[in-house]
């Protein structure tokens, strides 16, 4: 028994089926991210305050150090290891913090597989340097 399209398509079966993936995808899609949550709306506020005042405090230091108005005075034993301490600061700011707040966010990773090789190799290559 044959069926014209237009028969398969008002049958109600496959109305209630594209419904119902309809419906699956829409709870896929809002369930990506974790945004409502308490938790979350918290680190969104802290980790850019943390990820600002950190750039900036470590670059107070860089600047005091290095060019400030006494900076030839300053050459004492462990300031080379505090310009390495600063710098170690900014490396982990820049390619932790944002992206660990992106994960807390959201439970799939929009940037591409190249980008997450990368970001995760980064992270890893200077934590495990720097520590």
């Amino acid at each position: 028994m044959k069926h014209s399209a237009a028969e398969i398509m008002n049958d109600t079966r496959l109305s209630d089926y594209i419904d119902d993936i309809r419906n699956i995808v829409e709870d896929f899609i809002a369930n990506q991210y974790h945004h409502k949550e308490a938790s979350v709306i918290a680190l969104i506020v802290l980790y850019p305050l943390l990820f600002v005042v950190g750039i900036i405090g470590n670059s107070l230091i860089l600047y005091w150090i290095g060019i400030g108005k006494e900076a030839k005075q300053r050459k004492l034993v462990f300031y080379p290891f505090l310009v390495n301490l600063c710098i170690s600061d900014i490396m982990v700011l820049i390619t932790c913090c944002p992206f660990v707040l992106y994960s807390h966010i959201t439970s799939i990773w929009h940037l591409g597989k190249h980008c997450c090789l990368i970001i995760h190799y980064l992270q890893d290559k200077i934590d495990y340097e720097l520590s």
